[in-house]
């Protein structure tokens, strides 16, 4: 057999469905919980960094106190990482926005 011949056996489709239809529902289920999740607990983070920015701190200051906090064992690694990345973020966006404006 041709070598073009066996590519094209062997690269074809069989036509069947890795997941049954009821995995593809609870696959796509949990996905959409997965994502939700995410959202919220990103939405509660820029919350509460907004709160602390509205009571005068600024994310210069967030950061570290976040840090600090970790590691008294006051926050836990996944928050701590969180509210560092979004005040990251945050620095970034307004760095962005800044330099647009000159």
């Amino acid at each position: 057999m041709a070598i073009e011949e066996q590519m094209n056996v062997t690269g074809r489709a069989t036509g069947r469905a890795l997941l049954s239809d009821a995995d593809n529902i609870s696959t796509d289920f949990h996905l959409q919980r997965v994502r939700l999740a995410q959202r919220k607990s990103r939405e509660e983070t820029f919350a509460t960094i907004h709160s602390l920015r509205d009571h005068g701190l600024s994310c210069s200051e967030i950061d570290p106190a976040a840090q600090a906090n970790h590691e008294l064992g006051l926050l836990d690694a996944e928050r701590c990482a969180a509210i560092v990345a979004a005040c990251t973020e945050i620095r970034a966006a307004r760095c962005t926005i800044s330099s647009s404006s000159i």
